[in-house]
């Protein structure tokens, strides 16, 4: 949900080999369903435990956050495997995410 600023900051700092989506509107997130709504209390949460300026990273004042989500799409559009979490740091680890598709194949 990053303003491209941000966004290009992550991909680069990380040097992802893959594209970064920045999605300040949410359009991608809401049509994937990975949304909530904060509150002032879960963005100084989010603020301690992350050290995020969700606001200044967003461009966004109205407490729309993105969800953590993982989604395996095969060739033909199918999602086959998800998974979104509403607490930021229950992310499956790569070999959890890899596991899941070896299953699928």
């Amino acid at each position: 949900m990053d303003r491209p600023e941000p966004s290009a900051l992550t991909a680069s700092t990380w040097q992802l080999p893959f594209p970064v989506l920045s999605d300040p509107d949410l359009n991608a997130h809401s049509a994937w369903n990975v949304t909530d709504q904060t509150g002032w209390l879960d963005r100084a949460a989010i603020r301690a435990l992350m050290g995020a300026q969700l606001e200044d990273w967003s461009g966004r004042s109205d407490g729309a956050i993105a969800i953590a989500a993982s989604f395996y799409v095969d060739a033909e559009g199918t999602v086959r495997w998800a998974h979104a979490d509403l607490a930021l740091k229950e992310r499956p680890s790569p070999a959890q995410i890899l596991e899941a598709i070896d299953a699928l194949e």
